[in-house]
């Protein structure tokens, strides 16, 4: 289906498009096939007319600068979406290490007052039954601060938040 009032090679680019994601309602002006990278070209009078990659093809001869600026749009769109979805992916990571590390670090405050409140009630200012010297020794454990990935840290603060919580519990009986 082409539009009928409007000559293809009146038609300009000026660079506009955007992906409109996977639940995209978005139809091509041309075809009237359902389109998730839109690209916006310009009649004459000013007039957004959304396209897919489906009918660049079209535009190929009739005015092969826009057909070649929106080909290279193109490839600047997909690494753009395929660079979004793995910044999302390191985000997720980021987060989840960030999740461990506040687990760990609750579990740290809870393991201080344990020992404080033991050497408050028993009057012991250096000597700690097993339990409680175990808990401290895991206490003064640290991460690395050179992990290579995200996903190492977060198994560190995961790994010795479990045996943190297993000292703690020893302590408790």
């Amino acid at each position: 289906m082409e539009i009928p009032d409007i000559v293809e090679s009146e038609l300009a680019y000026r660079r506009q498009y955007y992906d409109a994601g996977e639940a995209s309602t978005m139809k091509c002006r041309f075809c009237g096939q359902g389109i998730r990278q839109v690209f916006l070209l310009k009649d004459p009078h000013n007039n957004a007319i959304p396209i897919g990659p489906c009918c660049f093809s079209e535009l190929k001869e009739a005015n092969p600068t826009a057909y070649a600026e929106l080909v290279a749009s193109l490839v600047l769109l997909r690494g753009y979406v395929r660079d979004a979805g793995s910044d999302g992916e390191e985000q997720r990571k980021i987060a989840e290490a960030q999740a461990h590390k506040l687990a760990y670090k609750t579990l740290c405050r809870a393991a201080r007052t344990c020992i404080r409140t033991y050497r408050q009630t028993s009057g012991e200012k250096d000597w700690l039954p097993k339990p409680f010297f175990e808990l401290r020794k895991e206490l003064r454990k640290k991460p690395r601060k050179d992990y290579r990935y995200v996903s190492l840290l977060a198994r560190w603060y995961s790994t010795h938040a479990a045996s943190l919580q297993g000292k703690l519990d020893s302590c408790h009986q």
